[in-house]
């Protein structure tokens, strides 16, 4: 089944008021989008600034909260930021010093001993932070010795199950049983390797993607590190930053042992189900901390989330 996106919504989304859109879906359309649109858009400007004084700043303490860094970095990476335009490198720059001599990066995070931490602040890292920055990373265009070390040692964590729980700190453990995959740490695990030749094709990422697949297909059965498919996971929600639909497809999209699997197209054509009759998606959830966006309105259809539907659509070759 292919998808005729109509001209009006094409047109809607060339000419949004939202420079970020704008940008996207001239690139998409029109081939023909300015980079420097894309930096007057108050939410680009807004986290750049505020990552630039929150970056060395922040204590970790639950990863899915959307204000933390490394989401709000994503999220620039995105709406289309690269390293190289002038406004980002500073930024660029702080984010790399995090990483370490192994060519990792760290966090400054606190784990409650509860969960096996020590109850201090730590520069450390963790499965669902460390292939987060790494993903922004690429997803700029960084692609240096440090960030293909940095790759080939996630490459390394992957078991045949998906990526499992695991650490800088030996003794951290998440919730779930010891031998389950990770459904979050899989999903930023794939997220990551899918943007490097290197590694999207590797054993790794085939293992991530086969664990996501069958967590769909088995969905209602069982639950991993918390983590179930029911009903919160199918509603749509923006950014992309927690495990949903909207997140996991998108990856999945781009993953060479995803994309063309049933399992995906299954959740492809879910998507689209939930498109209004111009082939616009309205939000279905929001993160209160965006709550001013295009994308936490959820009685009006979403520049954001179209455009990041038609990317997903594109990417399964339904249009």
């Amino acid at each position: 089944m292919k998808i005729q996106i109509p001209q009006e919504t094409i047109d809607w989304l060339n000419n949004s008021e939202i420079p970020r859109v704008r940008f996207k879906a001239r690139s998409i359309f029109e081939k023909d989008a300015d980079r420097q649109d894309l930096f007057t858009d108050p939410l680009i400007k807004d986290l750049i600034a505020s990552l630039m004084n929150d970056w060395d700043e922040e204590i970790l303490k639950q990863h899915n909260k959307p204000d933390l860094c490394m989401h709000r970095f994503c999220l620039l990476a995105d709406s289309g930021v690269r390293w190289d335009d002038k406004e980002a490198k500073p930024l660029i720059d702080k984010v790399l010093k995090t990483f370490k001599s192994d060519s990792l990066p760290r966090v400054r995070i606190l784990i409650p001993k509860i969960f096996r931490g020590s109850g201090e602040v730590e520069e450390e890292w963790i499965i669902c932070d460390y292939p987060q920055i790494l993903y922004g990373l690429l997803k700029m265009g960084v692609n240096n010795d440090l960030i293909k070390t940095s790759l080939e040692f996630l490459a390394t964590l992957s078991r045949e199950n998906g990526y499992p729980c695991t650490s800088s700190m030996e003794k951290f453990r998440g919730p779930g049983n010891k031998s389950d995959f990770c459904p979050i740490a899989s999903l930023y695990g794939l997220k990551a390797l899918n943007l490097s030749p290197e590694t999207r094709s590797s054993e790794a990422a085939e293992n991530a993607a086969k664990s996501l697949l069958t967590h769909w297909e088995k969905r209602g059965e069982v639950k991993h590190y918390l983590f179930g498919i029911g009903t919160d996971f199918r509603k749509l929600k923006y950014p992309l930053l927690w495990y949903n639909l909207f997140h996991v497809l998108s990856v999945l999209s781009q993953s060479n042992f995803g994309r063309e699997d049933s399992r995906t197209m299954e959740m492809g054509h879910l998507l689209l189900e939930k498109a209004d009759d111009k082939m616009r998606f309205t939000p279905e959830s929001m993160y209160r901390y965006y709550k001013d966006e295009d994308f936490a309105n959820k009685k009006e259809p979403s520049p954001t989330l179209t455009i990041t539907a038609i990317e997903i659509f594109s990417n399964l070759g339904m249009i």
